[in-house]
């Protein structure tokens, strides 16, 4: 869905924070996988790799967002064996 995120301070919002402020991610994100699509100059869209698994134990830096930005977290393929 879309959401206005507000940020911490002076700070612009991060993915992380985004991402809380929606509710969370559910059992079947793919946190590892997730990323933001920027648009840049010519209409292009950039895609910003934000592995939240290392934001959240602190191994990678959050992204800072930017006003338009997309957040993109897939899910896991989940396979029963049927």
């Amino acid at each position: 869905g879309r959401y206005t995120i507000v940020g911490i301070g002076d700070a612009p919002p991060t993915v992380h924070q985004a991402i809380l402020q929606a509710g969370g991610c559910s059992r079947f994100a793919h946190k590892n996988k997730v990323h933001v699509l920027r648009r840049s100059g010519g209409g292009l869209n950039r895609r910003i790799s934000a592995d939240l698994l290392a934001i959240e134990a602190g191994t990678k830096k959050d992204v800072a967002l930017a006003a338009g930005d997309i957040i993109v977290v897939p899910e896991k393929m989940v396979d029963f064996g049927f």
